[in-house]
């Protein structure tokens, strides 16, 4: 590992993340069962927000104080995706939830970016491949956008973006802290994806339900991964 870099993962044997990942595993399947349930709608708009409510609680006392422009970066990350789940919680709020969602992806990508890690990305396959996959999905969707397709554009690039951010941290960050980060990055990508097709091209069976374990999956390892490699 590169010892001249910001990151530093000492952080890493310090944080007991069982009694968090328990807290977390319950609050998520709370939330897939009400979405799976034929319930009120009151009780989902209590079971969602806490998904990112409980992953804003527990990078604040973690990360206390907040030193640094990438921590507080990262918290916006978090908040603009509390946002935007309460935006895409309702009908018709589909481009606020995007454009919040939007937001927290530059959070993320301004927090988790490493300059010197650049370099080496485009000398392997995977960002060819990811950008390849995000226009694929794109293709399929396209004919079904109408006036949406400069936004969902947009969006996309701003996914692959974030996945190209994570790819920079390689030998940046403890391998596991890297390893972590990708696999979240690759699953929101994954769970937005679902979600466009599902929206927009291919309705299918349990869509809601695999897009939010995705989704809440994604945004555990990003908070995994920064907080066991932040300064």
């Amino acid at each position: 590992m590169n010892h001249n870099v910001p990151y530093i993962s000492r952080s890493e044997n310090h944080i007991n993340w069982l009694p968090f990942t328990l807290i977390y595993t319950v609050i998520t399947a709370a939330d897939i069962a009400v979405l799976s349930m034929d319930l009120p709608h009151v009780y989902r708009e209590i079971t969602k927000p806490l998904i990112l409510i409980a992953l804003m609680i527990f990078f604040v006392w973690k990360a206390f104080p907040l030193k640094n422009r990438r921590s507080w970066l990262f918290l916006g990350g978090l908040f603009f995706s509390f946002l935007g789940d309460g935006f895409l919680n309702y009908e018709g709020y589909f481009l606020p939830g995007l454009l919040a969602f939007f937001t927290a992806h530059v959070c993320y990508i301004a927090a988790f970016s490493m300059r010197k890690g650049f370099r080496q990305i485009w000398k392997t396959p995977i960002p060819y491949l990811t950008l390849s996959y995000a226009i694929g999905v794109f293709l399929w969707l396209e004919p079904h956008l109408g006036a949406l397709k400069p936004y969902v554009v947009l969006y996309m690039i701003i996914l692959v973006a974030l996945v190209i951010a994570l790819l920079s941290r390689k030998a940046m960050v403890s391998p596991s802290a890297y390893i972590i980060g990708l696999v979240g990055g690759y699953l929101f990508l994954l769970s937005d994806s679902l979600l466009a097709i599902n929206k927009f091209a291919a309705p299918f069976f349990l869509a809601p339900q695999a897009i939010m374990i995705t989704y809440a999956l994604a945004q555990f390892l990003l908070l995994k991964s920064f907080l066991t490699s932040r300064p």
